[in-house]
């Protein structure tokens, strides 16, 4: 069954990096747990050498560092198979700490530490994916997915990383409120014959879903709920049949099904999306059978589980290689590119916001100069009707008085 962590066979480590092959590698302690996330993460010291890419003069340089601290991650106990180490390569320190316990939090915040070796010019770093190809169907190949590259990037945007992929007008930022890199959702559902369902805890007339984004994790981590929701709503009626099927592995639940003439892609289609609304971002992100699912051994393996009595989301590599994320280790700022934007669009009615806010003056003496020229033109309508009006009137007094009275005097006089 797919593993909860990544298991590498320690007589096979040649492309791995392995401590006890190492001159360099000095384990200082084993970390509380408060701060760290595996069973027995080490703060340890080691030396670094960083490829360095100039993204004005596209040139390379590679520093050496020695003793830069960091978090080596490590799952040493529960282990089923002897020979096995589990090991978390991305949590060398890149949670965000509080100010109340800096002095030991400082050695273990690793952007924070080559910051201050003046290696990067600010604390934005993200992971970038290679793109991988899709079979037929519309699936991921496993073996493509475990073996496609990803590169952990400091010091700049992935607007500037890869520009022909995303443009800073796509860029939208909230910050966490936690120590930890969480998002909060206003509700996460998904539908089944035109009925909602909500996969939330119901607080204060919302539903309230937070997902830990846990770097280390291939595949996406559900509370029970979920996983009970969509075992009814749609693997129930494969289970009963014996084409799917729920299993438990370790601390895991999740499920499977049998490729064959009465389950194929066609079935696969049929599976509920699974929708998760974010308010700050105005964005809902949306998972499809197409992310959800890899095919291996004849077999479609789903790739949501639920950690047995969490009931959190915990967000891997399928949720950002689907969507592509920055974080900054100062601010706290959590942003994503929503290239769903149309970017032209978006350009356009940027300059135009800008072109206004700096032409406001020439608005207002424009607003005034049309005014102008339309009371001129109401108030010279006006007036020559008016004095059409008293010229006529004018001249039917001048008839008056050019009236003959003589005649009149004739008239009384006789």
């Amino acid at each position: 069954m797919l593993s909860n962590y990544e298991l590498i066979d320690e007589k096979n480590l040649l492309n791995y990096y392995n401590v006890e092959n190492s001159e360099t590698f000095h384990n200082i302690s084993c970390l509380n747990q408060y701060y760290v996330q595996s069973y027995k993460d080490i703060h340890a010291e080691e030396k670094f050498a960083i490829n360095m890419y100039n993204l004005d003069e596209k040139s390379n340089k590679e520093f050496i560092i020695k003793d830069l601290d960091f978090v080596l991650g490590v799952r040493n106990i529960y282990q089923k198979k002897e020979n096995l180490t589990e090991i978390y390569y991305m949590t060398i320190g890149l949670q965000f700490f509080t100010s109340q316990r800096y002095t030991q939090e400082k050695k273990i915040d690793f952007i924070s530490l080559i910051k201050e070796k003046k290696l990067v010019e600010n604390y934005n770093w993200f992971i970038y994916y290679e793109k991988i190809k899709r079979n037929e169907d519309g699936l991921y190949n496993l073996d493509e997915l475990l073996n496609s590259g990803k590169s952990l990037i400091f010091g700049d945007f992935p607007h500037k990383y890869k520009s022909n992929e995303f443009h800073e007008e796509q860029l939208l930022n909230v910050n966490s409120h936690y120590f930890l890199w969480i998002l909060e959702f206003k509700s996460v559902y998904f539908y089944r014959n035109n009925t909602k369902f909500n996969t939330g805890m119901f607080k204060q007339e919302l539903y309230h879903n937070k997902a830990q984004l846990n770097f280390n994790n291939f595949i996406m981590y559900a509370p029970s709920l979920y996983i009970t929701m969509i075992k009814n709503n749609y693997f129930e009626s494969y289970i009963s049949r014996n084409i799917c099927h729920y299993y438990i592995d370790a601390q895991i639940e999740s499920f499977y099904c049998e490729k064959s003439d009465n389950f194929n892609i066609n079935e696969l289609k049929l599976f509920p999306t699974l929708y998760f609304e974010h308010i700050e971002f105005n964005y809902t992100f949306e998972f499809t059978y197409e992310d959800l699912f890899f095919e291996k051994d004849n077999k479609y393996f789903f790739m949501v589980s639920s950690l047995l009595d969490v009931d959190e989301w915990f967000f891997g590599d399928i949720f950002f290689r689907k969507y592509q994320f920055v974080f900054n280790q100062d601010s706290k700022a959590i942003s994503f590119y929503n290239i769903n934007l149309d970017f032209e669009q978006k350009e356009s009615s940027s300059k135009t916001i800008i072109i206004n806010k700096s032409m406001d003056w020439k608005l207002i003496i424009l607003i005034i100069i049309l005014s102008s020229i339309l009371f001129i033109g109401i108030g010279f309508i006006v007036g020559k009707t008016i004095y059409k009006k008293y010229k006529k009137k004018k001249r039917a007094n001048e008839l008056d008085d050019d009236y003959d009275y003589t005649s009149d005097k004739k008239i009384l006089n006789d």
